[in-house]
């Protein structure tokens, strides 16, 4: 939505400056290029009301900035919202006779669980890239995943794999994600010309 929006305002503006250039040289016979962007009525309409001009220029000002702001920040968060923090496992103590108890934490970074899933992902032969997001709470974390597959590729056979690769992430970090979002991107050979397709996997 964000690149739709931003293409509309890079649209708008090119056409407005295109007409501008032309209007200044002359190119458009129903525009005046000795004409000014104000006329005479409008300044002597601003210069009468200072005030209230300057108040609502910086008013429509700031609302610009605003929105600006709200648009690189749409723009710059990725999707998903918050990767996952670092996972804390927790040691419980031993218990029985004896004064020696065990007790601590172990501490797993969430880039090294974003590795590690990626790597395994990336094991079957028909995986050419895999990439994962892990979104929302350590004890509930969201999974979406983007894998760019042989052209040759078996979709159920990939199913499979992520379901089992979801199974031992599961085994080794003690926390199940759900699976959110799924994208395959497969090449297609069209006649001579290679291309590229997109299939997006809606999770069972």
């Amino acid at each position: 939505m964000n690149r739709v929006l931003w293409t509309v305002i890079g649209a708008v503006a090119l056409v407005v400056g295109v007409l501008g250039l032309l209007a200044g040289f002359g190119a458009l016979s129903s525009v005046d290029k000795r004409r000014t962007v104000l006329t005479p009525g409008m300044s002597d309409a601003w210069n009468r009301n200072r005030t209230l001009a300057l108040a609502i220029a910086i008013v429509a000002g700031a609302v610009l900035v605003l929105l600006g702001i709200l648009l690189i920040r749409g723009v710059l968060r990725r999707e998903g919202g918050a990767v996952m923090h670092d996972i804390y496992v927790e040691q419980p103590e031993t218990g029985g006779p004896g004064p020696a108890q065990l007790h601590g934490s172990t501490e797993v970074a969430s880039r090294a669980l974003h590795h590690a899933f990626e790597e395994d992902l990336e094991g079957d032969r028909q995986v050419r890239r895999a990439a994962v997001r892990l979104t929302g709470p350590t004890d509930h974390p969201k999974l979406m995943v983007r894998l760019a597959v042989t052209e040759d590729a078996d979709i159920a056979r990939l199913a499979g794999h992520l379901g089992n690769a979801v199974d031992r992430f599961t085994t080794t970090s003690g926390v199940r994600p759900e699976l959110s979002d799924v994208v395959v991107r497969m090449p297609l050979r069209i006649t001579s010309r290679p291309a590229d397709i997109t299939a997006r996997v809606a999770p069972q």
